[in-house]
């Protein structure tokens, strides 16, 4: 079964053993799900009438960035990948309830809503600058939501 909202959506991340689940991490629980990343992102998507290709497209084109490009599925979720679509463990991480980041020695402590943290070895100014990213994606569809 899959969780029928993502408004309190951390992460999503496939687990190390499996590429066939998922783990999706919201601000109380925690969730494995048996499907690939993909599908979840997919089902996310298809929750807010929404298609995958158009809003992967549509972050291509307002930010001139064709990789690791974040997805703005809601006005409460904006994920950005840390990982190419290839890798075998792929983490997608809610840019919106980020509000900390630490650098350490072998990667980057990423600090959530209600003080969960998530630590991915990632260098520090990548994840800084996917985070800049799906902010600026938040507000450009934002206002270009407005116009029409």
């Amino acid at each position: 079964m899959l969780p029928h909202n993502s408004y309190h959506l951390l992460y999503i991340q496939t687990l190390q053993h499996s590429e066939h689940k998922t783990k999706c991490c919201f601000s109380t629980y925690d969730m494995v799900l048996p499907f690939p990343i993909k599908k979840v992102l997919i089902y996310y998507f298809e929750q807010h009438n929404q298609s995958y290709l158009q809003r992967l497209k549509l972050a291509k084109r307002l930010l001139a960035i064709n990789k690791l490009v974040p997805l703005y599925i809601s006005d409460k979720v904006v994920l950005f990948p840390i990982k190419h679509q290839r890798a075998p463990l792929q983490t997608y991480i809610n840019a919106l309830t980020i509000i900390g980041l630490t650098s350490t020695t072998n990667g980057v402590i990423i600090t959530f809503e209600n003080n969960i943290q998530f630590r991915v070895d990632e260098p520090y100014s990548l994840i800084y600058k996917k985070w800049q990213e799906s902010t600026l994606l938040y507000h450009l569809v934002q206002k270009t939501m407005q116009i029409y």
